[in-house]
């Protein structure tokens, strides 16, 4: 179980720390393998889950609860934990929703996506029956009212054809009847390949991932990124002109922009390398650019609240000119990137991203991070 709230240690981060610093933090000797997502909740807990099998020297199979202040692995675990890898976490409420490739998760049948209750670490009888099927791999889980919104690779969810992105009910698990319809504006149906990132704002979904068109060759182009009305599933107008030329792995909204990263050179018709930003009134691409953008791929943003940040993490070596080993930080206002960064960076590719107070917490595939050891896992003082 998680310990309440008010039990847990409190700053055990040293505030004297300049910015960049690593931590101490650290469950004691890392993962044994990647770690692909994260997912922070209540200030006190860390969900991770990848390839691993071990993290913090504890047995922990493809999924794990860590404490935020102290670094220690909590006794939190679905029993026996995933059969396969899990490549995405969302919560809503008191539940964990789980999309990977597993097959069973915590002794029950659960074919790509489960749910596990928070506290307890038990898996909860919710699941749309039948899992997700074809290559039965989920990238974006996101909540939205009464919706689980769900993407990926996959041909099924719930028993329903829903190829690469459907809707379950988060309480039922029923797959709902929301799916991309057509409209007046133009023939339209799922999007022709992957989704790997699902958000919204205000009424629209937006989602970013390898896709080219919405329904195959009788749809509307729409490279690699899209918005999708929540409430019809119609394919909205809004659209960066000519999408983006390579895949889209993650999408952020901060202050009316919508921050991109991915393996694109081009973004709305400019040169935008793996980074950029858009108009969200008219999904026209902003100046906003740091000068080169990111020389590999990115793959996770975090827009920090009252700061104007936004850190960056891939696989990237450089970040708008300055070297930059898989992390950096770039001011939202005027695109340049800050001091901010951990001497040396990280080894190796950077997945995900979570904050907590004055610590950033760093996911990956790394075996040290600012210098010292960290197996795919670290916390870097902000």
């Amino acid at each position: 179980m998680i310990p309440p709230l008010g039990l847990m240690k409190r700053k055990i981060h040293n505030i004297q720390s300049p910015p960049g610093t690593v931590l101490p933090w650290y469950p004691s000797g890392g993962a044994n393998q990647n770690i692909r997502c994260c997912y922070a909740i209540t200030e006190n807990t860390l969900f991770v889950g990848g390839d691993f099998t071990t993290i913090g020297g504890q047995p922990r199979n493809y999924i794990c609860a860590i404490d935020m202040t102290t670094g220690e692995v909590l006794p939190w675990y679905p029993p026996g934990g995933a059969d396969n890898i899990v490549t995405a976490l969302h919560v809503s409420g008191n539940t964990l929703f789980v999309g990977g490739n597993f097959t069973t998760l915590g002794g029950q049948s659960r074919d790509g996506i489960c749910a596990i209750d928070t506290t307890t670490g038990q898996v909860t009888s919710w699941y749309p029956p039948g899992g997700v099927e074809g290559t039965g791999t989920i990238f974006s889980l996101h909540a939205v009212g009464n919706s689980l919104f769900v993407g990926g690779n996959f041909s099924l969810l719930g028993g329903l054809e829903r190829p690469n992105i459907g809707a379950v009910d988060l309480i039922s698990g029923a797959t709902t009847s929301w799916q991309i319809t057509p409209n007046v504006n133009f023939a339209s149906g799922p999007p022709n390949n992957q989704v790997r990132w699902i958000t919204h704002s205000n009424d629209l979904l937006y989602i970013g991932g390898d896709f080219t068109t919405m329904g195959g060759i009788i749809g509307p182009t729409r490279n690699r990124i899209c918005a999708i009305e929540i409430f019809t599933g119609f394919v909205s107008t809004w659209y960066p002109p000519g999408g983006a030329n390579g895949n889209i792995n993650v999408i952020e909204i901060f202050n009316n922009t919508m921050y991109v990263g991915g393996f694109f050179t081009t973004l709305g018709g400019q040169a935008r390398n793996r980074i950029g930003a858009i108009n969200m009134t008219t999904g026209t691409v902003t100046s906003w650019y740091p000068p080169g953008g990111a020389n590999s791929t990115v793959f996770t943003l975090l827009p920090q609240v009252g700061t104007n940040i936004l850190y960056v993490g891939g696989f990237f070596t450089t970040l708008g000119g300055q070297t930059r080993n898989r992390i950096g930080a770039i001011d939202m206002t005027t695109g340049a990137v800050t001091s901010w960064y951990p001497t040396n960076g990280a080894d190796n590719t950077v997945s995900r991203l979570a904050q907590n107070l004055d610590a950033l917490y760093i996911t990956g595939n790394f075996a040290t991070l600012g210098g010292q050891i960290r197996n795919r896992i670290g916390a870097i003082k902000i």
